[in-house]
């Protein structure tokens, strides 16, 4: 155990920021306030100020910052520290050899009552305006919106000289699904939108199946090795 922290003021320096005053050392030390830590960080040189020569002791703890960095942690301690009505609470600090601002995690930082969570609900009188606008124009719009749409005319593909064709294998499907997936197939077939085929072809893409939430079936193609070699027409608007 180390010391007792018995004088705290806060200031908005470069963000939510705590300064920190150990009284035995006669230090000041900078802490940043961060309600996504979930771990009360010190860095080595700032322990070293408070102990000149620690005994420290490797955890094999691992620490992660926001940004997925792994923080090599040299020691766990205690520190004692009051402020105000909060008085003599022991909390743990990790010791990591790193050059990062000390960190208060939220826990901590609630408790000193450094920060405080509120959950406000709004409401938004103008969502039914908006739904009312958006059911006039489904009604208005019906043929666009419901249904299978068809352009007319043919689509032609044209690719890039020196395109390598590309037969790629059929993507596993659980078997508890596949019924369902022949069922689509079958009812895409009927609907005129796909066709099967007998004949050699130089192009096989395989197929995505997405679960929707109401346990039907979306089938996308996949032709990402067809995109590569596909010649882009730019249009003048």
């Amino acid at each position: 155990m180390i010391n007792t922290v018995n004088s705290l003021q806060t200031q908005h320096l470069d963000g939510l920021n705590a300064i920190i005053r150990i009284v035995d050392h006669n230090l000041n030390l900078v802490f940043k306030i961060d309600p996504r830590a979930k771990a009360n960080v010190l860095p080595t040189s700032d322990y070293r100020c408070m102990v000149p020569k620690p005994q420290l002791q490797p955890s094999r703890g691992v620490l992660r910052s926001n940004t997925g960095e792994k923080l090599e942690v040299m020691s766990i301690i205690q520190l004692q520290i009051s402020y105000k009505d909060w008085e003599n609470q022991i909390h743990l600090f990790y010791v990591v050899n790193s050059d990062y601002k000390p960190i208060l995690r939220r826990k901590t930082s609630q408790d000193m009552k450094l920060i405080k969570f509120i959950l406000n609900l709004t409401h938004n009188s103008s969502a039914p305006m908006m739904r009312n606008e958006t059911t006039k124009m489904l009604d208005k719009y019906k043929d666009v919106y419901e249904g299978v749409g068809k352009l007319p005319g043919k689509c032609k593909i044209h690719l890039q000289e020196g395109a390598v064709p590309t037969l790629q294998l059929p993507k596993r499907v659980l078997f508890a699904h596949q019924e369902k997936l022949k069922e689509e197939l079958d009812c895409l077939e009927s609907m005129g939108i796909i066709e099967k085929t007998s004949r050699p072809t130089k192009w096989v893409n395989s197929i995505a199946v997405v679960h929707e939430p109401n346990e039907s079936h979306t089938i996308c193609l996949d032709p990402v090795d067809l995109k590569k070699w596909v010649q882009c027409h730019c249009w003048t608007m």
